[in-house]
């Protein structure tokens, strides 16, 4: 009998022995694991903080999610022209970061982006006003074709915003809502798609357009469109738009259609093949939303079109230390420059337009004299000489080749000119062409032997002068 009390005991001490064992480790097991919550690396939490977009919110089009705004435009096409904001029906969509996106300190795993189910992420259409303050779009705008909101001066885009959250399966805490204030971030993120309208770029290059019509052209308006005074046509080959020559002041205006080019809209910038654009030698360009300059004895000849379709670019250059009668010098032109004038638009639209100059021009004011004194002043300049008649027109003369023109005036054309590019020189004001009338060329007439003259306006050329008549000087780099 005492042998099976002792057994008995045995087996109870045993029992015992493992339920204890088992009841520790059960309230082991229950306790959550006290560690860090998953986050963002320093850098994205402080572009929250600083408002800088958050890259992990897009949009979501016909069933398909976009994280790229350019992606986004070219499945959106030139068809967005005639639907409404409203008609998109576009919604949220949230991507999901990399694993070297975010921290995960206590190696809980499987983290992952949600919104925040009580504050859904929200896609809401704005603008920016003439202020540059965000607008929302009313419910009319949102049923308004972005063609009729555009070139009323609103230029929409989508507005994805909310608080997220990192969450993690594990730990304690287990999530990381943005904002927070408790880790220094204290503003919701948000991303901005702005919606491309499909419109001409750069439709024209459009200087003086007097004597620009009928005789005056070629009728190819593949280069040159005489109508309304349009002006130059951008060309596949930058080589072979307007302006290839030039000098310093001379103006053309940049015209779009269907997309706002102005300053208050526009970012404008310009790039030229110059080692140094500082430098004396140095050609180049400036975008300016002014009016062109009126000119003495001006009669118009610049188009006007809608304030927000056109920009004014201004070449600048290498001048004459002096217009008056006295010598002057002048800095060597680096020569060919080539300049692009690029505009970014808050439709996120990128305008450009490059052109080559080859040649550039130096005038003497309002000063005219002999032929061989303007000559010598022309020379006087250094690294310059008087331009020859087919530097300055493209006009017939008898006595000299021409390029099929049978008319005794210019025809507007690339290549073919200082005047016949830019039309009547005194019209631009503050480019210093004064004289309205004559002025000298380089080049004698093989006929008459007299130098031959150019007309300032129309580039007509003539020879039945000789070289005691006082006419303009139009200097030419070597």
């Amino acid at each position: 009998m005492a042998t099976r009390e002792r057994l008995i005991f045995s087996l109870v001490c045993l029992i015992s022995f493992y339920s204890t064992e088992s009841l520790a480790l059960s309230s082991v097991t229950a306790n959550t694991i006290k560690g860090n919550s998953p986050r963002f690396i320093s850098s994205i939490e402080s572009d929250i903080e600083s408002n800088k977009a958050f890259n992990y919110f897009g949009v979501i089009y016909n069933g398909k999610s976009y994280f790229d705004t350019v992606d986004l435009n070219k499945v959106l096409g030139k068809n967005v022209l005639t639907k409404t904001p409203k008609t998109l029906g576009l919604s949220a969509a949230i991507k999901q970061p990399g694993s070297s996106e975010v921290i995960d300190s206590d190696g809980d795993g499987d983290i992952k982006l949600l919104e925040d189910p009580d504050t859904p992420i929200s896609l809401e259409w704005y603008y920016e006003d003439a202020s540059n303050k965000e607008v929302k779009l009313t419910d009319k705008q949102t049923q308004t074709t972005f063609e009729t909101l555009v070139n009323s001066g609103i230029y929409p885009y989508v507005k994805v915003s909310g608080e997220i959250a990192l969450t993690s399966n594990y730990g304690e805490p287990k999530s990381q809502t943005y904002p927070d204030s408790k880790i220094a971030v204290t503003k919701t993120p948000y991303r901005n798609f702005v919606v491309q309208v499909a419109g001409e770029a750069i439709k024209y290059a459009s200087p003086h357009m007097l004597y620009s019509h009928g005789i005056y052209t070629w009728g190819d308006t593949a280069v040159f469109d005489p109508t309304d005074e349009n002006g130059y046509v951008p060309q596949d080959n930058y080589f072979n738009n307007f302006p290839s020559v030039g000098a310093n002041g001379l103006y053309f205006y940049l015209v779009t259609h269907g997309i706002d080019n102005s300053l208050n809209t526009t970012i404008w910038s310009v790039k030229t093949s110059n080692t140094n654009d500082g430098s004396p030698s140095a050609i180049t360009a400036i975008v300016t939303k002014s009016e062109g300059p009126k000119a003495k004895n001006s009669i118009g000849g610049f188009k006007h079109y809608d304030a927000k379709n056109m920009v004014l670019v201004t070449l600048k250059g290498p001048d004459s230390s002096s217009k008056s009668s006295t010598q002057a010098t002048a800095p060597k032109a680096n020569l060919p420059v080539d300049i692009e004038v690029i505009g970014q638009t808050k439709q996120g639209v990128t305008l450009s337009y490059k052109f080559r100059i080859n040649k550039w021009f130096i005038n003497r004011g309002d000063i005219i004299d002999e032929f061989d004194k303007q000559n010598a002043w022309c020379d006087g300049l250094g690294d310059y000489r008087s331009a020859t008649a087919r530097e300055l027109s493209n006009a017939k003369l008898i006595s000299l080749p021409h390029n099929g023109n049978d008319m005794f005036n210019y025809k507007r054309s690339v290549h073919q000119g200082l005047i016949t590019e830019w039309g009547g020189l005194s019209y631009f004001g503050g480019a210093n062409f004064y004289n309205p009338t004559y002025g000298w060329t380089g080049t004698i007439s093989p006929v008459t032997h007299n130098p031959i003259y150019v007309n300032i306006n129309d580039a007509a050329l003539e020879e039945g002068r000789d070289k005691h008549h006082h006419y303009y000087a139009l200097c030419i780099s070597k």
